[in-house]
C-alpha cells in the first residue's frame, strides 16, 4: 500500500507540470502547416508519393505475373514474396556500414536505380534461378528505399510535432500504394503485366527533386 501511495503522488505531481493540450482540430491544422511549410518536407512527401506510387506494381502486379506469365502457383508466389523478404534481412546488416560512407540522396537513388532495373528484367525472366536472386537483391535495394525514407522523415522535425508530420508522411504513403495499384493494375488490364512492370521500372528509377 505503501508504494502505491508514493505511485500515486509521484504521477500527481507529474500530472501538475503537463500543460493543458490544444484541441485535436488546433493541434492537426499545426501539424499540416508545419508539415507543408517546410520546403524539405515537402520533398520528402513527393519523393514518398512517386516512390511509393511506382514500387507497388512489383506487390501489385507479382501474383498475375506468377500465374499467367511464369505459369505456376502459388507457393511460386509464396518464394518469390519470401525472398524480397530475404534481401529485406540481409539489408539490415549491409547498410549501417554503407550508410557511414554514403550519403543518404545517394542511397536513395542509387537503391531505387537498382530496383527500378530489377523491375524492368523480371518479366523477361522464366527460371527460378535466375528469379530468386534478383528479388533477393531487389529486397535489399527496397529496404534501402524505405529506410532511408522513413529515417528523413523522422528526423525532419522535433519531438513535439513528430507524431503529426510523421501521421501526414504515412497518409501519403498509403496514396501512393492505393493510387499506384489501381493505376498499374489498370496498365496491366489494358496492355499486359509485362509492359505494365516495364512502364512501372521506368517510373521508380530516380527520386523527384
Amino acid at each position: 500500500m505503501g508504494l502505491l501511495a508514493i505511485y500515486r503522488a509521484w504521477w500527481r505531481a507529474d500530472r501538475s507540470h503537463v500543460k493543458p493540450c490544444a484541441g485535436y482540430g488546433a493541434r492537426l491544422r499545426e501539424g499540416m502547416r508545419t508539415a507543408f511549410g517546410c520546403p524539405r518536407y515537402r520533398r520528402i512527401l513527393r519523393n514518398v508519393a512517386t516512390v511509393f506510387f511506382a514500387t507497388i506494381a512489383f506487390a501489385g502486379l507479382l501474383p498475375v505475373f506468377v500465374r499467367d506469365v511464369f505459369r505456376m502457383d502459388a507457393s511460386v508466389f509464396g518464394t518469390l514474396m519470401g525472398s524480397l523478404g530475404a534481401g529485406a534481412v540481409l539489408a539490415a546488416f549491409c547498410l549501417p556500414a554503407i550508410r557511414a560512407r554514403v550519403d543518404k540522396t545517394r542511397i536513395l537513388a542509387a537503391a531505387l536505380a537498382v530496383y527500378g532495373t530489377i523491375l524492368a528484367i523480371l518479366p523477361f525472366l522464366h527460371t527460378l534461378a535466375l528469379l530468386i536472386p534478383l528479388i533477393v537483391v531487389g529486397g535489399m535495394a527496397w529496404s534501402a528505399v524505405v529506410s532511408t525514407l522513413n529515417a528523413a522523415a523522422q528526423l525532419s522535425f522535433p519531438a513535439d510535432v513528430r507524431a503529426r508530420t510523421l501521421a501526414i508522411y504515412l497518409v501519403v504513403m498509403a496514396g501512393g500504394y492505393t493510387l499506384g495499384s489501381l493505376f498499374w493494375g489498370r496498365m496491366a488490364d489494358a496492355c499486359g503485366v509485362r509492359f505494365a512492370m516495364a512502364a512501372a521500372a521506368c517510373s521508380s528509377t530516380r527520386p523527384c527533386c
